[in-house]
């Protein structure tokens, strides 16, 4: 199965299907445009929590790129 998700409603879903706590879930980051890959058992259960990524070095090079352009200011100077 796959699935097609962004942002808040692909956090809810591994989320649920890795019964992350509210603290967890505040530390989730999961990068954009990186698939995210949960292998399921008979009962549709994780096998691995947290599932693994297609490309591993990629996903941990995204939170730095994203805080890199959080850094810069989003208005014009004038």
């Amino acid at each position: 199965m796959v699935v097609v998700a962004y942002s808040n409603s692909l956090r809810a879903l591994v989320a649920t299907s890795d019964g992350l706590s509210s603290e967890e879930l505040l530390d989730l980051d999961i990068p954009r445009a990186i698939p995210l890959r949960h292998d399921l058992d008979k009962h549709l259960a994780p096998l691995a929590r947290g599932g693994r990524y297609l490309d591993p070095e990629a996903a941990a090079a995204a939170p730095a790129e994203v805080a890199a352009k959080g850094s810069r200011s989003s208005r014009p100077t004038r």
